[in-house]
């Protein structure tokens, strides 16, 4: 216990001097500071509760606990062998857990073998710290798109103590983590794409290698992305480009030659993972509680997918009943079903604006729901499931406000149109 109460100390103290040390003396240090600390003590608070209440159908909240049973496993193998990482190879009786967590059963776990046993206390101290992280750089990167400070922190603040998120990363789920390398990555290659930058680049690979070891597949959903990125297209300079060019390339065939060599490998990983989720089985499984959902498609995935889609993207429904965690992921849904209304302003600014950055915010949100709606049978789990795909939606969201401010403002003076104030300009005065 003494390792996570330091684990808490480190990451508590260090929140605050960061966000000073992000947001200076500017207008928002105030409300930076209120929400990103706060959130982060709430989470702890929230930490010490959780398992003492059933939230859902399912009791403990289901593989929070699973994760502590398997990292106390590996902590016991480490206690005999020593200290080594574990994955499928050393630990094939764990294949299940470890070929899809294998980065987050191994952080559970060496946090478990410094203190002597298993607690959740320092996980998920570091757990929020990323979380905030998370936020603090959505915020930052809003607004280097041209999203009001204000308004961008608030959009952010909502979804960053919004119910899912907050639930979920006040316990030893892995989703804390997935949405930190996922989110981190992406909008680490949105900035590289406005400025190449060694220092987010690096971000962008080391968040890329830990989303391999945490959510194997939102790596692939990152590529595009990346490429729109590298290749500099949003850059006016024809150096930029061809350079950017020949870096994709090289990463390309170095890719390609890793990739040949391990292709079985890969295939089978990828063929075992869409079997494994799209399966009938693994969705009548998912499907039990108070949350499943039976579509009745026959075991195709693709069959109702529009249905599927509403339900991967909107639920819960206003209508619906169930747990009382069900219930309150209606605040959740509400949040999107703003998101979306404020996207759709994004997506008409950036059409006309910056089409590439549409292209790389889309390419990765479009897919990611399309696949998870393939996979669709269980509300609860969908709900954190989708926040990274509800991150970088709010990230979108916020971009469009800067037209739509001007847009009101000159509405409320009732200015004329452009066009009437030049021909008064050209009128011989009288």
């Amino acid at each position: 216990m003494i390792f996570s109460l330091v684990l808490l100390a480190l990451t508590g103290g260090a929140l605050p001097f960061l966000v000073r040390l992000v947001y200076g003396t500017s207008a928002e240090w105030r409300w930076a500071f209120l929400i990103l600390v706060g959130g982060f003590w709430l989470r702890m608070l929230a930490c010490a509760l959780v398992t003492q209440f059933d939230f859902f159908s399912h009791s403990g909240g289901g593989d929070s606990g699973a994760y502590l049973i398997f990292g106390d496993y590996v902590v016991k193998s480490w206690q005999a062998e020593g200290l080594y990482f574990a994955t499928v190879d050393t630990h094939p009786e764990l294949s299940e857990v470890l070929g899809s967590a294998t980065l987050f059963v191994n952080f559970i776990a060496f946090i478990g073998y410094l203190d002597g046993e298993m607690n959740r206390f320092g996980a998920v101290s570091v757990i929020a710290f990323a979380t905030a992280i998370t936020a603090m750089n959505m915020h930052q990167t809003s607004v280097t798109f041209g999203a009001p400070p204000r308004r961008a922190m608030l959009a952010v603040g909502m979804f960053y103590l919004s119910p899912g998120l907050l639930f979920h990363t006040s316990d030893t789920y892995k989703d804390g983590l997935v949405l930190f390398f996922t989110t981190n990555a992406l909008l680490g290659v949105f900035r590289v794409s406005r400025a190449f930058s060694v220092t987010w680049l690096a971000t962008v690979a080391a968040s890329l290698w830990g989303l391999w070891y945490t959510r194997f597949y939102f790596v692939y959903m990152t590529l595009a992305p990346l490429s729109v990125s590298l290749l500099g297209l949003r850059s006016r300079s024809m150096l930029r480009i061809l350079s950017g060019a020949v870096a994709l390339s090289i990463a390309a065939v170095i890719g390609l030659a890793y990739l040949g060599k391990n292709l079985a490998s890969f295939q089978e990983k990828a063929a075992h993972t869409y079997q494994s989720a799209t399966s009938v089985e693994v969705r009548d499984w998912n499907e039990k509680g108070g949350s499943g959902i039976n579509f009745d498609d026959g075991g195709d995935p693709f069959a109702k997918l529009p249905l599927k889609v509403a339900y991967t993207l909107l639920s819960p429904f206003p209508w619906m009943g169930g747990s009382f965690g069900l219930q309150v992921g209606k605040f959740d849904a509400m949040l999107i079903y703003y998101l979306l209304y404020r996207s759709y302003f994004s997506v008409k600014r950036l059409l006309r604006v910056d089409p590439p950055l549409l292209f790389m915010f889309l390419v990765f949100i479009i897919p990611s729901v399309v696949a998870y709606a393939m996979t669709m049978a269980n509300i609860g789990l969908i709900l954190r499931q989708r926040l990274p795909i509800i991150a970088i939606l709010t990230v979108l969201a916020c971009v469009g406000w800067e037209s739509d401010l001007v847009e009101v403002r000159e509405k409320k003076r009732k200015l004329p149109p452009q066009h009437a104030i030049l021909e008064k300009l050209r009128a011989p005065a009288e």
